[in-house]
């Protein structure tokens, strides 16, 4: 399965395993994204407990980042569901929001990437 049906949301939601010992014992196409791996790879960019000094547009440009680099499915990372929750949030925060799919120049000093006082 690799996907279900959201029913408090009434939208699609990805079966996700926890870690890669579950992986490892899922039958079928072998899949790469796992929600500890995720997590991992977004607080070297975000350490947890510091988002509220990021942007919208950095953390979509760090979740963007790792969910490519995790092969999600580009119907996970286009879809509305997931850019509307971001549209969402920066018009809460009344920041602006460039959808885009970041490079690798983009988690750097130069390409305007913060550096976290404290955090290596």
């Amino acid at each position: 399965m690799s996907t279900a049906f959201d029913e408090k949301g009434e939208g699609m939601a990805m079966v996700i395993p926890k870690n890669p010992a579950v992986v490892a014992k899922m039958p079928g196409r072998a899949i790469a994204y796992v929600h500890t791996l995720k997590t991992r790879l977004l607080t070297e960019l975000m350490p947890n407990g510091r988002e509220a000094e990021f942007t919208v547009q950095q953390i979509f440009d760090a979740h963007m980042w790792v969910l490519e680099s995790l092969r999600v499915d580009r119907s996970v990372t286009s879809g509305d569901r997931l850019l509307g929750d971001f549209r969402l949030l920066a018009r809460a925060r009344r920041e602006r929001l460039e959808l885009r799919m970041p490079s690798a120049a983009t988690f750097t000093p130069q390409g305007g990437w913060p550096v976290l006082v404290g955090v290596q």
